[in-house]
């Protein structure tokens, strides 16, 4: 589930640095105007992951914070707690049941993926994802973001969905043609976050694994 929720934070902030880029067509210039107001993200999710023939495999929900440039709080409260923090150069990943924390650098492969997403700057958006615009459920529009190296990246297509301004989904494809839905509720853009929600103190007593 790591790789999911790494999947989603990143796209959501990969995506929420998007204040203008020049790649061409209508389709990223929307993109670009859905999401250049946005400096910061947070809410509720319900997360969904299913096979390849659409079965649930496993479910979970919690609340994030998101800030751009890289920022983000993922908080995963049922049926067990995790989270994963970022403060844009270190991801921490914390079991509280397990009282263990593990320790990465955010590298080049992690900026790829989906909680760096909404961070990154609009050109380098630009130049590492095919962008395409489409209509779904409801008139929303569904902008679809496919990785132009494919090799780089944890997962092979991504989705987010929009209600004028409003981002309600974020969908991840993987090469295992197992996807994982968000569904975001009770989100508030631009509201101030303290720079202490995106770092983290090993409590004593937890195990701390540098990976």
């Amino acid at each position: 589930m790591l790789k999911q929720l790494l999947a989603a934070a990143s796209a959501v902030l990969m995506v929420l640095g998007t204040a203008s880029y020049a790649q061409d067509g209508s389709s990223a210039n929307a993109l670009r105007d859905a999401l250049a107001a946005t400096t910061s993200l947070r809410g509720q999710f319900t997360q969904t992951l299913r096979d390849a023939e659409g079965e649930v495999i496993e479910s979970s929900d919690g609340s994030f914070v998101l800030q751009r440039p890289g920022r983000f709080f993922w908080h995963t409260k049922t049926p067990f707690e995790q989270q994963l923090i970022s403060d844009g150069d270190t991801i921490w990943l914390y079991d509280p049941d397990l009282m263990q924390v593990t320790v990465r650098p955010v590298n080049d492969n992690l900026k790829t993926t989906p909680a760096a997403l909404l961070s990154e700057s609009a050109e380098g958006l630009a130049e590492a994802f095919r962008i395409t615009r489409s209509v779904g459920q409801d008139g929303h529009e569904v902008f679809g973001l496919a990785p132009i190296n494919d090799d780089d990246s944890l997962f092979a297509r991504l989705e987010l969905e929009f209600d004028g301004p409003q981002l309600l989904r974020i969908v991840v494809h993987d090469s295992l043609r197992q996807t994982t839905e968000f569904a975001l509720t009770d989100t508030e853009r631009n509201k101030p976050v303290a720079a202490e929600q995106f770092t983290f103190d090993a409590p004593e007593g937890v195990d701390v694994l540098i990976d």
